[in-house]
């Protein structure tokens, strides 16, 4: 393992460090750990090697494919992701790829659908709340005055930047695509 003991001028063990990065940890155990991918075991610079990261990641993606509401490309409306990219249809998305020359045969079988969002969540007692951090140590939030007034204009403020919204992506929507026909 990669633990390497410290020892103090009296001979005593005064931390561990790893062998390969150098760097100090308080138990011969953490150091040990250091420089290990710790889910599989094998050296790596990272907590997670970059094979573990990949198998983790198509783990949750798959996970999320077999517990999501399944809808045709005929069915679906709304914009989706893919490549980490918003599209605002599916047509959209066809647009892109045959833009780009992807081989048809390349294209994707399924992509996430979206749901939409305000773009502003503005909650007032958070916003007096980080305005008053630095307040003397018994201040109460009750001695300001005007908050009704500023919930009013902030409701007002958001209210009226409703139509300002956010793409994300739904995890409980795959859209099984049906590419277009071409025609000949």
């Amino acid at each position: 393992m990669n633990g390497q003991p410290l020892t103090a001028p009296d001979g005593t063990v005064a931390a561990f460090f790893c062998a390969k990065c150098r760097i100090v940890k308080r138990t011969k155990e953490i150091a040990d750990k250091c420089c290990t991918c710790q889910t599989c075991g094998i050296e790596s610079n990272k907590l997670e090697c970059d094979s573990c990261v990949t198998k983790r990641l198509a783990a949750t993606e798959q996970k999320h494919f077999d517990s999501a509401k399944k809808i045709s490309t005929e069915q679906y409306t709304g914009g989706i992701i893919y490549c980490d990219d918003f599209y605002a249809s599916v047509d959209d998305l066809f647009d892109q790829l045959e833009n780009d020359d992807v081989e048809k045969s390349e294209w994707p079988e399924w992509v996430y659908g979206c749901t939409e969002r305000p773009v502003l969540r503005l909650n007032v007692d958070d916003i007096i709340d980080n305005g008053t951090q630095e307040a003397y140590e018994d201040f109460d939030t009750s001695d300001l005055r005007g908050v009704d007034d500023f919930r009013n204009a902030v409701k007002a403020f958001v209210d009226a930047n409703a139509s300002v919204i956010m793409w994300e992506p739904d995890y409980r929507t795959v859209v099984l695509l049906t590419q277009p026909k071409t025609n000949q």
